[in-house]
């Protein structure tokens, strides 16, 4: 219980940081559906004599816009969300990572996850030369935690920035991948324990639940890439199937979460 609370008490900032990247991305779209049926009614409501010169330009300038496709306007709302449910995915990945290393004797590690350890910072260190973007890489210390990870050790530290990197495109299946470096697998019927996605989902059983959150987000990934490498102009999608997108990637993303830190406690705690 130890670890999972130390590592629910790690991870709250970043899920916290994701809600409100997810509510401010929910209110803009708020904001674009009430500003696109505003603009044609507001010339009828304003009284203009009491509006000065600032006022009147500013109001005129909003009322001769023109009609523009608010869903194509606001589609990238999927690449945003996505990229917040990454971040928190990665972050919990690296969380856990941190929390075995303090919580586990090396010698009770094992040798699959020791290897996952040594192939990651070796990634990590061919990374070093290609400097890429948002990745900070430390050469002597890599080699120095990866010197001391030894048969014995009394104490150790792991590159734990080595279990997040080079993820892929987060799919479902590359989902699992990312968690398994943990040395645990991710249940899918765990993600659909949650209460609130089975809500959401219209699903009351927790299997399926589970399978029809994995399509679904799979789903959203396609959609995402889509939009991300050829700008969406294919898609059709409502401005209410986009809010309803925003809203699952919030109980995935919190859903996936508790399933994580649960499987990780069971196993190390």
């Amino acid at each position: 219980m130890a670890l999972l609370s130390e590592l629910l008490e790690s991870i709250a900032p970043r899920r916290e940081i994701f809600d409100v990247q997810l509510s401010d991305a929910l209110a803009a779209l708020a904001f674009l559906d009430t500003a696109e049926s505003l603009r044609p009614r507001l010339g009828a409501v304003i009284d203009w004599t009491r509006a000065d010169q600032g006022h009147r330009d500013l109001l005129n300038e909003f009322l001769g816009q023109g009609s523009p496709d608010k869903v194509r306007a606001a589609i990238g709302i999927i690449v945003l969300g996505y990229g917040a449910f990454e971040e928190l995915l990665l972050t919990i990945v690296e969380k856990c990572a941190t929390s075995i290393a303090e919580e586990t004797e090396f010698s009770d590690l094992t040798r699959e996850f020791r290897d996952e350890h040594v192939y990651r910072t070796g990634r990590l260190l061919v990374s070093h030369k290609k400097k890429r973007e948002g990745v900070t890489v430390i050469p002597d210390q890599l080699g120095r935690n990866l010197g001391i990870c030894i048969d014995g050790a009394e104490q150790y530290s792991l590159n734990t920035l080595a279990f997040r990197f080079e993820a892929g495109v987060l799919h479902c299946d590359n989902i699992e991948k990312l968690i398994s470096r943990l040395g645990v697998d991710l249940k899918w019927d765990d993600v659909g324990r949650s209460i609130d996605l089975q809500h959401f989902l219209g699903e009351k059983g927790v299997r399926r639940c589970g399978k029809e959150a994995c399509q679904r987000w799979d789903s959203l990934v396609s959609t995402r890439n889509v939009v991300s490498h050829r700008g969406g102009d294919t898609l059709a999608i409502s401005m209410d199937e986009l809010i309803s997108a925003v809203n699952f990637c919030r109980l995935f993303g919190h859903a996936v979460a508790d399933a994580i830190t649960t499987t990780i406690s069971s196993k190390y705690g």
